[in-house]
């Protein structure tokens, strides 16, 4: 099945998607066992351990179906990693959300949980869902034109990390300021995408 116009593989993308799924108990379980403190875990570690897990799932599956450099294709099978990645934890946050106090606490209040959590959900698919698919597209881009794990992919990489981290940052410490890195970084990238082509 192909999507039209772009040659696409509608089925790549859903086998990318899943494998983004199926790496989130690996990151959860490294980023639980990790000695650092939530701050450190949550702008350096994180981000270096998922953009270097969807990075690797993505090389992996992908690289073989890429027999010609395009960038398209790397961002569209980047994006799907993430988006899967991004799905897969917004599930086990919002259901840790809802079940974490009931259990802990002891409370059995599903109507509370359930006004807390729609609210969490929200939120996250909002802002979570697109950033992963933005720090994913800057080095699914470089994969894509270069086909191989170089310095430009490292490089690319190295800039998702870090804007990663920088997200993170900013929704911890002041959420509007995350809510307009995002809204700037997908200018930037629209930008240059429009440029480079």
């Amino acid at each position: 099945m192909q999507v039209r116009g772009k040659g696409l593989s509608v089925k790549i993308h859903i086998y990318l998607f899943l494998a983004g799924m199926a790496i989130l108990p690996l990151t959860a379980a490294i980023e639980y066992v990790l000695p650092f403190g939530r701050m450190v875990t949550m702008t350096i570690m994180a981000p270096l351990i998922e953009e270097s897990c969807k990075l690797l799932v993505m090389y992996i599956l992908a690289s073989r179906m890429l027999k010609q450099p395009s960038a398209v294709k790397g961002v569209g099978y980047a994006v799907a990693t993430a988006l899967g990645f991004a799905t897969a934890e917004n599930i086990y946050l919002v259901l840790s959300a809802y079940l974490v106090p009931q259990i802990m606490l002891g409370q059995s209040d599903p109507v509370f949980a359930f006004g807390f959590v729609w609210k969490l959900y929200i939120l996250r698919s909002l802002f979570t869902l697109p950033s992963h698919a933005l720090w994913a597209s800057f080095w699914g881009y470089a994969l894509g034109r270069e086909l191989v794990l170089n310095r430009v992919v490292f490089a690319a990489w190295l800039m998702s990390v870090i804007v990663h981290g920088l997200f993170n940052l900013m929704v911890l410490n002041f959420p509007p300021g995350a809510i307009v890195m995002l809204l700037v970084f997908m200018i930037l990238w629209i930008i240059f995408y429009v440029l480079v082509q």
